[in-house]
């Protein structure tokens, strides 16, 4: 015969579970807004016997059996497949965003070439240069004219050289800015470690046993917060998580391993004009080679300089590499608009003599055998005291101008032809054509890649949309589903204090009534 008070123990059990699942659900309910909260649920098991010898006979173990339904603990529902297969997804969609989010600050400064920059300009100058074509080539006022939309045409480079310069210097401060901001979450994520191995060692009687795994039943809130930090911290490059016995985690990014239980490492980013590019390191010296994210996307980005790439630099058309082009169109410009008034330079950097274009410092001051680029290209001294510079050539030997007699109208036509001349353009031959077609190769290159990365970035983004809707279906809180939950364990409440009652008045009956016969 059992216990007579074993029935008692069982339904007080049942009641104190009811009780906790009812807790659970109120807790569910309360928390369904909370970000990166995880539905939680009591495991519940059926309670075995206890054992015993083998000279327990059948009746003495049947005695023992029915002892009703125990609990766990406390667990999440989380799927950890669905939690890589996010993160290893979210990098791409924050590199994606930042490279679109670049590219399009790099199209407005310039203005869109192909529509009001560099190729609106050229084609004022074209039309400048035809109609000084079909005049007489002493016209001041149209060789005015020409001299002017030349200037504007300059003007614009210089401008492009500072602006382009100015945004590079910008995203490297906000590469800066990032960086310190991953490392926050770096040591945040390091911090939960700390607070959730304390509180593992306090429910593990002071101490964790080397190579025992703890359960699955600890501080869930807090791991609630250090999982979503680590979804945010998906977004800026490519973590690995892994989880040590002690119930902390490790977390690498970039192939080093940055969070190592309860101790950690920063990213350091190495000073940008040392290398011309974004070089990360830890803290312990590794560099970081980064698969994706919005780190990854500062670097191709910001140290981007496609075929004028130096050690450091990577291939990408990034900002370094827009401000090369536009150095190159600066320096071919000038070459062609040089060699048609007869001042030709050997490296084709600076006119010998006769230059309608020359090389200024920011302070307006001739450079002798200085290289033109988009910052230093100028209209020259001469050519800005006489318009009419244009149709005249420079007799090598006397250095006096006139106006031969090949430089008529035939030969301005010639030049606006040379716009149209074909010839290799940029280190490596990044391009070969005219150098008019070279400013609607870069802005199709530049749209193009916006192009690109826009599109790839929608795609992760439903991509990645689509693994949150799963997960959430898994762990997060639904309003229905809990109600149900809660009229469910109210019934195994009431059922529970039910046979509570029951037992109470079998036992009453025992005690009190059973023996006294005709009373």
């Amino acid at each position: 015969m059992r216990s007579s008070f074993m029935g008692l123990e069982v339904s007080k059990r049942s009641i104190q579970l009811a009780q906790k699942a009812i807790d659970i659900t109120n807790h569910n309910t309360n928390n369904a807004m909370t970000k990166g909260y995880t539905r939680q649920r009591i495991d519940q098991y059926a309670m075995r016997m206890v054992p015993g010898g083998l000279w327990q006979t059948p009746t003495a173990k049947m005695s023992l059996a029915a002892q009703g339904v125990s609990a766990f603990g406390i667990s999440q529902i989380r799927d950890p497949y669905l939690d890589k297969r996010f993160r290893d997804l979210a990098c791409y969609q924050g590199e994606y965003r930042k490279k679109a989010d670049i590219l399009s600050q790099v199209e407005t400064t310039l203005d869109n070439i192909e529509s009001a920059g560099l190729t609106n300009q050229l084609d004022e100058l074209k039309r400048a240069m035809s109609i000084y074509a079909t005049n007489a080539p002493d016209n001041a006022e149209l060789s005015t004219i020409v001299r002017n939309q030349a200037y504007n045409l300059t003007v614009l480079l210089n401008t492009y050289h500072t602006d382009l310069n100015r945004m590079l210097e910008l995203n490297v401060f906000e590469a800066g800015e990032t960086v310190d901001y991953v490392n926050v979450l770096i040591q945040k994520i390091t911090g939960l470690n700390a607070a959730i191995l304390n509180e593992y060692k306090a429910t593990e009687f002071g101490e964790v046993f080397r190579g025992e795994s703890v359960s699955q039943y600890g501080p869930l809130e807090l791991k609630d917060q250090q999982n979503l930090l680590i979804d945010e911290l998906a977004y800026y490059a490519d973590v690995h998580v892994t989880t040590n016995h002690d119930g902390t985690l490790n977390v690498t990014v970039g192939g080093q391993k940055v969070v190592s239980g309860t101790s950690y490492e920063t990213l350091i980013m190495s000073n940008y004009e040392s290398f011309d590019a974004m070089v990360l390191r830890v803290s312990g010296g590794e560099e970081l080679r980064l698969k994706s994210g919005e780190l990854k996307a500062y670097q191709d980005l910001v140290g981007g300089n496609g075929p004028y790439a130096n050690f450091y630099q990577n291939s990408d058309y990034g900002i370094p590499y827009y401000i090369s082009a536009i150095n190159t169109f600066a320096q071919d410009f000038a070459w062609l608009m040089n060699s048609f008034n007869g001042a030709t330079d050997i490296d084709s950097s600076r006119a010998m003599f006769g230059s309608l274009l020359d090389v200024y410092d920011d302070d307006g001051y001739l450079v002798e055998r200085g290289i033109i680029d988009a910052s230093t290209i100028r209209i020259s001294e001469e050519w800005m005291n006489d318009a009419t510079m244009i149709g005249q050539v420079q007799d090598p030997e006397t250095g006096a101008w006139a106006f031969a007699p090949d430089l008529d109208g035939n030969n301005a036509n010639n030049l606006v032809l040379a716009f149209e001349h074909s010839f290799k353009i940029g280190l490596g031959a990044d391009f070969e054509g005219s150098i008019y077609e070279y400013t609607l190769f870069l802005s199709n290159r530049l749209g193009q890649g916006i192009d690109f990365q826009e599109t790839q970035y929608t795609t992760s983004f439903t991509t990645t949309n689509e693994l949150l809707n799963s997960r959430d279906a898994v762990s997060g809180v639904s309003d229905t589903e809990e109600g149900i939950n809660l009229m469910t364990y109210q019934k195994w409440f009431n059922a529970s204090a039910r046979i509570m009652t029951s037992l109470d008045e079998c036992l009453d009956l025992i005690i009190n009534r059973m023996g006294r016969v005709g009373l």
